[in-house]
């Protein structure tokens, strides 16, 4: 059933201008769509990715904050060149005073996402299972770099192509496999 209050018509020459009830992104936020339709921000200035809206209430101020914690711990000798934080605000607790911010950070010369502070996979990472090495840990976060990749590929500048020799080799592998 339609909720009366819902509207069935689109009117004449509707367009969209990016902007969130007429309110345009904070600066230096860029708004992205990736081919499936999902929006998600860039701020280049600091390399943080996000889903959740900056334009929503305090939420500019709270990654500030959360950057700057894990600024603090990623000290410039371990700081990776080509590197990006990603950040998750549920929309859930948009309107909670909870300053909670899952984050990640993506490594792409490494091709990898490792966090600045001790994660339990059990816990923390759903879907991840216990490791028994480095390597297996290695090998257990890969894909997670690949995911993360392929949700968010609009804001990368350049074209790596041995990143899609090393994609297309998994996709064969994955094909094989479950032959």
């Amino acid at each position: 059933e339609i909720n009366p209050k819902a509207k069935t018509t689109i009117p004449r020459l509707t367009h969209f201008t990016g902007c969130l009830d007429g309110v345009p992104l904070p600066q230096p936020w860029v708004e992205y769509v990736h081919p499936e339709g999902n929006v998600y921000y860039y701020s280049p200035s600091v390399r943080l990715l996000t889903n959740a809206d900056p334009r929503r209430s305090g939420l500019t101020a709270l990654f500030e904050v959360a950057l700057e914690q894990i600024s603090e711990r990623l000290h410039v000798d371990s700081k990776p060149k080509d590197y990006e934080i990603y950040f998750d605000h549920p929309e859930s607790l948009a309107s909670s005073s909870a300053a909670i911010i899952r984050y990640y950070v993506v490594n792409y010369d490494h091709k990898s996402i490792f966090w600045v502070e001790p994660v339990d996979v059990l816990t923390d990472l759903p879907g991840l299972d216990a490791f028994e090495s480095l390597k297996q840990l290695q090998l257990v976060l890969r894909p997670e770099f690949w995911t993360h990749v392929e949700q968010y590929p609009c804001h990368q500048p350049t074209y790596d192509h041995d990143a899609e020799k090393e994609l297309i080799a998994i996709f064969r592998y994955g094909y094989a496999a479950s032959m």
